[in-house]
């Protein structure tokens, strides 16, 4: 396959929680059940990188180059199987993992396979500090996938999740800008605070500017970078987020409960004329989401209806991507 089109079967093969791809039974009995599903990916992306990979009778129809229209491309060309991803390139990969139909491994890469799980084994039990597997397996595979190209890549649910936001074009939020800011009063670390809360969402649920967030569901955000706080105000749509709050005046702290609305992400935040007669067209488009065609094609058209224009500018700078069906 292309590097676009293995990197989105990396990514749906690594992340499906039913994997179980053969040569898992050649691992040490000492190798617990973590290591065993750490390997278990290890092992799929090793099958899909060696060729080893073999499509049910169904896809042998299919084109090997044509590009599903769900896959998404970031900023700097690499893929991802997008949520508009079709269902026969999901059901491919998933019904090779739950009936596990793959190759047998080339014995050159089961070597490897097996040096790799003895390593992470010795690690795991012999180190000593606690290792954090899941870190040490990442780095693993960004290494290995890293060494091919820089359109093949692993992602782990964190980095999933931020490409189905850009690619879907919403997200449940709480309508508030927040920063990491220290007040000169405070000998305390620098806090996240509200800086701006929009109308309804959390305005409603009594949230202000100059709140000083403690808390989100319990979590302690004092020391967060304020990415981490966001992912934690962020969740699926008409979910709930208790965010305790120090506010100026109040002598304890106070909680709001919050309700995740749909936030949408506009891909086309600014559209406008630019010159002094109105002939020249402009407009800003920040990505490549299911809705950006659409959106692009309302704000021509609405520019076209009052102005007689002879150009249009398309600024694309800092365009983050998308989907190629986009």
């Amino acid at each position: 396959p292309s590097p676009r089109s293995l990197g989105a079967t990396l990514r749906m093969k690594a992340e499906d929680p039913a994997g179980g791809p053969v040569g898992v039974g050649a691992i040490s009995d000492a190798v617990d059940k973590l290591q065993r599903k750490m390997m278990a990916a290890t092992l799929a992306l090793t099958i899909l990188l060696s060729g080893g990979f073999v499509a049910p009778q169904e896809s042998a129809a299919q084109p090997a180059t044509a590009p599903s229209p769900g896959t998404a491309v970031s900023k700097d060309g690499v893929a991802a199987a997008g949520p508009s991803a079709t269902p026969t390139d999901k059901s491919i990969i998933q019904e090779q993992v739950r009936e596990r139909k793959v190759a047998k491994l080339d014995p050159g890469v089961q070597d490897k396979v097996q040096v790799f799980a003895e390593i992470l084994s010795g690690i795991n039990s012999a180190y000593v500090d606690t290792p954090d597997l899941d870190k040490i397996t990442e780095l693993g595979f960004n290494a290995m996938l890293n060494s091919l190209d820089p359109y093949t890549e692993f992602e782990n649910p964190k980095l999933t999740d931020q490409m189905r936001t850009l690619t879907t074009g919403n997200y449940g939020g709480v309508g508030l800008a927040i920063q990491k800011l220290k007040d000169p009063q405070d000998k305390d670390e620098p806090y996240v605070y509200v800086m701006s809360a929009f109308e309804g969402y959390a305005w409603n649920a009594g949230i202000r500017p100059g709140d000083k967030i403690l808390k989100v569901d319990g979590v302690d955000v004092a020391n967060k970078p304020v990415g981490e706080v966001s992912d934690l105000l962020k969740g699926s749509q008409d979910t709930q987020v208790v965010v305790t709050i120090e506010r100026v005046g109040s002598k304890k702290p106070i909680e709001k409960t919050l309700t995740r609305r749909q936030v949408p992400i506009r891909d086309v935040p600014i559209a406008m004329t630019i010159d002094d007669k109105n002939e020249i067209g402009y407009a800003k488009l920040a990505g490549f989401s299911s809705s950006a065609p659409f959106e692009l094609r309302y704000v021509i058209n609405k520019i076209q209806e009052t102005n007689n224009l002879k150009g249009f500018v398309l600024d694309m700078r800092g365009n983050s991507g998308g989907l190629l069906s986009s």
